[in-house]
Formats: C-alpha cells, structure tokens, sequence
C-alpha cells in the first residue's frame, strides 16, 4: 500500500503546473477574483487594444516571464510579461517602481496594475508602463466591509462550530462576521459577532 500523502493546496498546485508547464490547467489564480476584476478594473489583455497612448488603464493579472536590465543611471528596470484569462501584455516598471515591488513582481501571486498604455501608434502592439502595482488580493480585501456565513442549525454540530470558530481566528481582520442561523421552517436568525471574530475576507478564508 502506498503512503498516505497530504492533499496540495491550491497555491501549492497551481504553483507546480506553473513551473513544470508554464501554464495552469486545473484552475487559473484569476477565477476566484473574477467579480472584482470585472467590477474594479478597466482594461484587460484584449480591450488593452483599444486604448489610445497614455490612457490610464487598471488591469489584473499574474506576472511572467521577467526581463530585467539596467537604464542609463545604472538602476534595476524590468519588463514582465502580466497573463490575464484572455492573454498576455508587457508591463514596463522603471526603476522608482521595481525598487519597491520587485519581490512582488517575482512572487507569482494575482497583481493589480495601474499605468498608462504605450504605444508609437495605433497599430503598434499595446504596453503598460506601470504606475503603481499592488496584490489584488490585498485590494479584494479592502474592498469587503462585512462577511456573511449561513450555517442550518437542523444538521449543525460542536464540531462544526469548533471548525468555524478556528477557521475565523486563523484569518484575523477588520471585517465584521454576521451568522445567519437556518432552523428548520425557514426562519432565520442573524447574529453579529464581536469584534475579536472580526476577519481578514481573503479568498483563502473562503475557501475554508
């Protein structure tokens, strides 16, 4: 028989396709922010086309290949190539950027960019010299004032709540937690919970 191994999380998994392929095949990174993306970005590796030089555009994605050089001063600059779901466009950070986000840059983990499209004309493959580059997790997270769990009490366990309880206290925050308690019926009963429940609303914590 063979030994019992433990289950890869997900990060772990796309990780390792990433590296042994260059490409996910089980689920992109993106699919779990695709309400935020849809809502808070303007731009996206397709429509970027459309944007005439030097329009501001925010557009999510994971970096890529990574070419680094140096500009004439002698500082760190790089190119990297930003996969979204539909593609992929060269972002260009100068060195005032890199120096402040480079291990980001190289972390592997969902970005949200913010820059301007370059161009030299209308037919010329779009670029976006990046302004400022944040984890878009980070700005899912900012964006969510309260979490919502409904749970039915016709089947709810110690065990469950114990599983819940922890799970909370794993992702500290400053979102608030509201339980909404099913009984049998359909009547509902919500309950806030206090301030030492509140959570940090990340896409890890869901996935609990």
């Amino acid at each position: 028989a063979y030994p019992a191994l433990e289950e890869w999380s997900d990060e772990e998994l796309l990780g390792y396709e990433k590296e042994a392929l260059g490409f996910f095949i089980s689920k992109h990174p993106l699919n779990q922010f695709k309400d935020y993306i849809q809502q808070h970005t303007t731009a996206d590796t397709l429509t970027i086309i459309n944007f005439p030089k030097d329009s501001e555009v925010r557009i999510a994605g994971i970096p890529g290949k990574i070419r680094e050089i140096n500009n004439r001063k002698g500082e760190r600059m790089c190119f990297v190539s930003l996969e979204d779901l539909k593609g992929v466009v060269e972002v260009i950070v100068f060195a005032d950027l890199f120096k402040t986000c480079a291990e980001l840059i190289k972390s592997d983990q969902p970005l949200l960019v913010t820059g301007r499209v370059n161009r030299e004309d209308e037919s010329d493959t779009a670029k976006i010299v990046a302004g400022k580059i944040v984890p878009l997790s980070r700005q899912v997270a900012a964006s969510v004032d309260a979490a919502h769990i409904t749970l039915s009490t016709d089947d709810m366990t110690a065990q469950q709540l114990g599983d819940l309880k922890q799970s909370i206290l794993s992702y500290p925050g400053r979102c608030r937690i509201f339980l909404h308690l099913l009984a049998p019926g359909s009547r509902e009963t919500v309950l806030s919970l206090g301030d030492e429940f509140k959570v940090n609303p990340s896409p890890a914590f869901a996935n609990e």
